[in-house]
C-alpha cells in the first residue's frame, strides 16, 4: 500500500524528469520502453506515450537499434552505470548523445529494467570537429608555408618551428625548439631579445614587425623580417606569439649595394661628392654640440691633364686609382676620403686640429712626390697641391668650409704647386 512518502517521491520524480532537458527513459529486459519523459516528445516530435511498449528496433534503423540494444545489455550485465556516445536520427539529421545507462533493481535486488539519461552533445561534437579541422588546416599551413613560421613563448623560447624556418637558419627542428631566440640572434642595440618579448613583458603591444639579423648554422648572416602577433586565451591573458619570419637577406644586400653605389665614386671606390657633403654636415652638427676639432684637406693632382693628353684617359684613370691608394696609406679609419670630381679630392678629419691636418697633408705630399705611377711604357712622377682649413662652429653650411679649403688650395697652386697651404679664417 502506497505511503505518503511514496506519493511525495513519485511527485518529485515526475517533476524532475518532466523539466529535465535530457532524454530520460526506462526499458524492460526485452528492450521495450516502460517509461519515456517529455524529452522524447521534444526531440522526436511525437508524444512520449508512443514509445511505451515499443523497442528501439521499431523506432530506429536496424543498425542503430542494434547498437542501442548492445549498450543496454552492457549496463545490465556490468551491474553498474556506463557512459556511451550514441548517434540517432532526429528530424532527418544524425544527432549525437552522451548517454548514461544503468541497471534498475527490484526490491529483491534483481535487475528488471535498464535506465538511461541522454544529453545532446551534437553541437559540442560539431564544434570539436570544427576545431579539429581548424587545427589541421593550421598544421598544414604551418608545415607547408613558404616562409618561416614559429610559435614562441612570452620569454622568447621557441615552442614550435616549421620546416622553412629550419631551412632559413640551417638548423634541425630539435636544435631550435626549446631554445631562446637570443641563441640565434646577433646582439644589437644591447638587447638580443626580439621586440615582441620586451613588449610582452611591458604589456604594451599585441603585434610587432622588425628586421632582425640571425646567425645561420654555417656562420653567415641571415636578415629576416619578423612579423609577430600575440595569441591570447579566453580570458584575454597572453599565451604565446606566432611569428612569420621572411628571409630578406638578398633585398638587404641589394639595398646596401644601392646605398654604397649612391655614396661611392665608381672609379676609385672612395666616397663621392654627395657623401662627402653629408659627412661635413654631420660633423658640423657634432661640432656645435661639443668642443672638438674637424679639419679638411683639399687635394688636386698637379698637371693631371698632361697625363690624359699623353697617355690617354684609361691611363689617367689608373693614375687616379694609384693616387687614391697612396693617400689611403696615411689615413685613419675615421677620416673621410672623397673624390669631388676629375683630379680633385678632399679629406675630412674629425678630431684633428688644423696643425695636425697640415702635418698629414705634408706627409701625403711627400709620399706622392716620391712614388711615381707606372703607366704603359713609362713611370710617371706625380705631385699634388693641398689646401688645408678647419670647420668652424659658426659655418652655416659645408660650402663655407669648402670655400676656405679651395682658397688655401689656390694659394698652394699660385705659389708653384707641389706644396701645402692653409687658411684658418674666412677670407
Amino acid at each position: 500500500m502506497a505511503t505518503e512518502d511514496d506519493s511525495l517521491n513519485a511527485l518529485l520524480f515526475e517533476a524532475i524528469v518532466s523539466h529535465s532537458e535530457n532524454i530520460i527513459g526506462v526499458k524492460d529486459l526485452s528492450g521495450r520502453y516502460l517509461f519515456a519523459n517529455v524529452g522524447y516528445a521534444r526531440t522526436f516530435g511525437q508524444p512520449a506515450d508512443t514509445f511505451l511498449g515499443r523497442s528501439d528496433r521499431e523506432l530506429f534503423p536496424s543498425d542503430i537499434a542494434t547498437s542501442l540494444r548492445a549498450a543496454d545489455r552492457r549496463a545490465r550485465f556490468s551491474q553498474s552505470s556506463i557512459i556511451v556516445e550514441e548517434t540517432v536520427p532526429v528530424n532527418g539529421e544524425m544527432r549525437t548523445y552522451l548517454s548514461v545507462k544503468f541497471p534498475i533493481h527490484d526490491t529483491a535486488g534483481k535487475v528488471f529494467a535498464t535506465g538511461l539519461i541522454a544529453t545532446d552533445v551534437s553541437q559540442w561534437r560539431k564544434s570539436e570537429e570544427q576545431l579539429r579541422q581548424s587545427e589541421e588546416l593550421f598544421r598544414q599551413a604551418f608545415e607547408n608555408a613558404t616562409i618561416g613560421m614559429c610559435l614562441a613563448g612570452l620569454d622568447g623560447v621557441l615552442l614550435r618551428v616549421n620546416p622553412q624556418l629550419c631551412r632559413t637558419l640551417g638548423y634541425e627542428r630539435t636544435e631550435l625548439e626549446g631554445h631562446p631566440l637570443s641563441e640565434f640572434t646577433h646582439i644589437e642595440r644591447g638587447d638580443a631579445r626580439p621586440d615582441y618579448v620586451r613588449h610582452a613583458r611591458n604589456g604594451d603591444a599585441a603585434w610587432s614587425e622588425q628586421d632582425r639579423r640571425y646567425r645561420h648554422k654555417d656562420g653567415h648572416d641571415v636578415w629576416c623580417k619578423v612579423s609577430s602577433s600575440l595569441v591570447k586565451g579566453s580570458q584575454g591573458e597572453p599565451l604565446y606569439y606566432i611569428s612569420h619570419v621572411r628571409d630578406i637577406t638578398e633585398s638587404r644586400q641589394m639595398e646596401a649595394e644601392l646605398k654604397r653605389l649612391a655614396s661611392t665614386d665608381p672609379l676609385t671606390g672612395i666616397a663621392n661628392r654627395r657623401s662627402f657633403f653629408e659627412h661635413i654636415e654631420q660633423e658640423l652638427q657634432r661640432l656645435r654640440r661639443m668642443q672638438t676639432h674637424v679639419s679638411c684637406l683639399m687635394l688636386d693632382i698637379d698637371h693631371f691633364k698632361t697625363i690624359n693628353d699623353r697617355f690617354g684617359h684609361p691611363a689617367g684613370d689608373e693614375a687616379l686609382r694609384f693616387f687614391t691608394m697612396l693617400c689611403q696609406q696615411r689615413l685613419r679609419i675615421t677620416d673621410v676620403f672623397a673624390r669631388l670630381g676629375g683630379e680633385e679630392f678632399a679629406i675630412l678629419m674629425p678630431g684633428t686640429p688644423l696643425d695636425g691636418a697640415v702635418e698629414l697633408a705634408e706627409q701625403i705630399r711627400q709620399l706622392v712626390g716620391a712614388t711615381p705611377v707606372t703607366l704603359p711604357g713609362a713611370s710617371v712622377p706625380l705631385t699634388v697641391s693641398i689646401g688645408v682649413t678647419a670647420l668652424h662652429r659658426d659655418d652655416n653650411s659645408p660650402d663655407a668650409m669648402l670655400r676656405r679649403a679651395d682658397a688655401a688650395l689656390y694659394q698652394a697652386k699660385t705659389k708653384g704647386r707641389n706644396r701645402v697651404a692653409s687658411v684658418r679664417e674666412a677670407a
